[in-house]
């Protein structure tokens, strides 16, 4: 089951929300440079958890969700650049 759904060109990456729920972890801040599988965050979906991890080498631009926050289906979580 994927929760993330990539859109992006080579060279930006930015990762939406497929179903509603809550982001549980978060592992990145802005400017840090993640590496291809380096976990970016962790979200909980109907009592499942899914990790959503860099698809290639990046440097994160943005981070829209924090511990906590609630999300909902589309909603923008990260832009890597």
């Amino acid at each position: 089951m994927s929760i993330g759904r990539l859109s992006g060109l080579p060279t930006a990456a930015v990762f939406y929300a497929l179903s509603p729920g809550e982001k549980i972890e978060v592992d990145i801040s802005p400017a840090q440079v993640v590496k291809e599988g380096d976990k970016l965050v962790v979200l909980e979906a109907m009592k499942m958890l899914t990790t959503v991890c860099a698809t290639a080498d990046r440097t994160v631009k943005e981070v829209h969700v924090r511990k906590g926050d609630q999300i909902d289906s589309d909603d923008l979580l990260i832009r890597l650049e």
